[in-house]
């Protein structure tokens, strides 16, 4: 299992993780971590990369489980320019379906469906006042569901708002 291991150092942050989590859909890492890799730049038996280490952070949750960056609070609305920056960092690792989920503003659906599950919910009074309040704290556009559905009724696997 160690054999498999991975310590990164990416823009000064330390991550750990696996090589199978780093290559299962990012070219950039199948291409570092394979069989005819050279050997990269390591800083303190770390793998270095010259990258935003906050960045990478979403990268390697989206990695790790497929879960989508959802980056969007009641007051300031989405984090634009962040997005935009993601994009640039799942472009660099070759990172496909994170960059087609960021052109297509599927996080914009996630929210607008989490939204609107919330309206839904309070406004046709399904349940007592108990179930609203969970329902608000599962689904509010603050915390979205880890259950989401765009549109089309696909599953879109999702990360909690920015912490500021």
């Amino acid at each position: 299992m160690t054999d498999s291991l991975v310590k990164l150092n990416v823009g000064g942050q330390r991550f750990l993780t696996t090589r199978e989590t780093l290559t299962s859909q990012s070219a950039y890492f199948t291409a570092l971590l394979g069989k005819d890799f050279k050997t990269p730049t390591m800083v303190d038996d770390h793998i270095f990369i010259d990258r935003d280490g906050e960045l990478f952070a979403h990268i390697l949750q989206y990695l790790r489980g497929g879960t989508y960056p959802i980056l969007y609070d009641g007051v300031t609305g989405f984090d634009y320019p962040t997005y935009a920056k993601i994009k640039h960092e799942a472009m660099f690792y070759g990172i496909d379906a994170l960059v087609k989920f960021i052109d297509e503003r599927r996080y914009v659906k996630a929210v607008k469906r989490s939204h609107t599950i919330c309206n839904a919910s309070y406004f046709r009074g399904r349940a007592g006042k108990g179930y609203h309040d969970h329902i608000f704290s599962q689904l509010s556009p603050l915390t979205p569901s880890k259950e989401i559905f765009d549109m089309e009724g696909e599953n879109i696997p999702i990360a909690g708002p920015k912490t500021r």
